[in-house]
């Protein structure tokens, strides 16, 4: 199935700043988020371009995310994911479900991952600076389409880029312990996958 998802570009256009506001939800389990001292840096570098902006440190596999998003829907106010693709993922999906079909779904991706593969395909800015930067001063919604994976008649979930199984699943269960490496991790979680007995 399809489904139509109003997404920021972080292009740079027609959100005025003035009439929105922005919460910044970091994954302190991601990436590049993983250091005290870069995860630091980032809610500095947040306020220092968009001061009344909230920040919220938060897992998004937990219900206080969840509820946190709820408020962020009822206020039209647009969450902006920090993190990764799995932090992307769990975003869309989560405002999916909480979303009255009345408004679209809206978030704002600042890509702090290992390998942002959601960003790069979407052709986000791969920076943070930049990507503040547009946020800061006006920043244009896009449309984009999802992938909705259904069985029996059943919604399993939903996808930015790319749905798979067998092999690659294999690769992503071998990375989870390298996350030291940085992108690196995949080459390597690759050849693990590889090399490991059937």
């Amino acid at each position: 199935g399809e489904k139509r998802y109003a997404y920021s570009s972080s292009f740079g256009g027609t959100w005025p700043r003035a009439n929105r506001h922005f919460h910044f939800f970091l994954n302190p389990a991601a990436g590049r988020l993983k250091q005290p001292t870069t995860l630091a840096q980032v809610q500095k570098a947040i306020h220092a371009r968009i001061p009344e902006a909230d920040i919220s440190l938060i897992d998004p596999t937990t219900n206080t995310f969840r509820q946190s998003l709820g408020e962020c829907i009822k206020n039209s106010t647009i969450p902006v994911v920090v993190g990764g693709d799995g932090s992307i993922s769990r975003m869309c999906t989560a405002l999916l479900e909480l979303t009255p079909p009345s408004k679209k779904p809206e978030m704002a991706v600042i890509p702090l991952g290992s390998g942002n593969d959601a960003a790069r395909t979407l052709g986000l800015s791969l920076t943070m600076d930049k990507a503040l930067s547009n946020l800061s001063v006006t920043t244009t919604p896009r449309s984009i389409d999802l992938l909705e994976l259904r069985a029996d008649g059943s919604t399993l979930g939903h996808g930015l880029t790319l749905a798979t199984f067998g092999f690659p699943i294999d690769v992503i269960h071998a990375t989870k312990a390298l996350g030291w490496l940085g992108a690196l991790k995949y080459a390597v979680g690759t050849l693990m996958a590889l090399t490991r007995p059937a």
